[in-house]
């Protein structure tokens, strides 16, 4: 039985395992949220929190280094389907923009999520 408010996300929680043992990212495991770091060339970091067990939301902010102001930020959320059905499409989601964020240059936004079939 869950607590009030919280959400049983399996297939999330096994993405973030995954991401954990990449040498490519960082994840820090904080009381609330998964913090995923991705290092940048020209002093650029991306990071993408993950509530742990309250929601399907999921956010991303593009900063230089020793830098506040964000170069650019957005976020996701998934709704309107059950839980299962959510959990499957943020963990996707959640990889895919992972994937693409490792390769791509993130100084300009890129797409949280891909179009679904």
């Amino acid at each position: 039985m869950t607590q009030l408010g919280m959400k049983q996300i399996p297939k999330v929680r096994a993405v973030i395992e995954k991401l954990k043992m990449r040498s490519d990212i960082s994840v820090e495991v904080g009381k609330t949220a998964w913090l995923i770091r991705i290092a940048k060339p020209e002093n650029i970091v991306c990071e993408v929190t993950v509530p742990i067990d309250w929601c399907f939301e999921w956010f991303v902010s593009v900063r230089r280094n020793g830098q506040k102001e964000e170069v650019w930020s957005d976020w996701m959320e998934h709704y309107g389907a059950p839980d299962e059905r959510l959990d499957a499409e943020m963990a996707d989601d959640l990889l895919s923009f992972i994937d693409r964020a490792v390769q791509s240059n993130v100084s300009t936004p890129i797409n949280l999520c891909e179009e679904r079939a």
